[in-house]
């Protein structure tokens, strides 16, 4: 199984710096000393350790998340509350995209868009 930093087409140190960059919400990596509470989910059962958890700002996070994902064969687990009894919202060795800070939306009413 090929490791989540060989998946990387860039030269550093730290895989998820790109990410960092593009986003501008936090990217909470097994280095970071939020890491051990922003893994956890409700059910104590499930002990899962992904290799990022993005908290993202806004919708651009999340877009710009799947895409860094994509492009480089990683897994993404999409989570708003953790409350998946089954521990959906986390994989291990995955990017778990967190959208529990997202709590309301902009609504433009001369444009009709959200």
């Amino acid at each position: 199984m090929t490791s989540i930093a060989a998946r990387f087409s860039i030269n550093t140190d730290d895989p998820f710096n790109a990410l960092r960059a593009g986003i501008l919400g936090t990217v909470v990596t097994p280095d970071h000393p939020d890491y051990e509470g922003a893994r956890q989910v409700v059910s104590i059962a499930v002990d899962r350790h992904p290799a990022a958890i993005v908290r993202c700002a806004g919708t651009e996070d999340v877009a710009f998340t799947v895409r860094f994902a994509r492009e480089r064969g990683i897994e993404i687990a999409p989570r708003s509350g953790a409350h998946s009894g089954l521990g959906h919202s986390s994989i291990d060795d995955a990017i778990v995209i967190d959208m529990g800070g997202m709590r309301g939306i902009n609504i433009d009413p001369v444009s009709r868009t959200a």
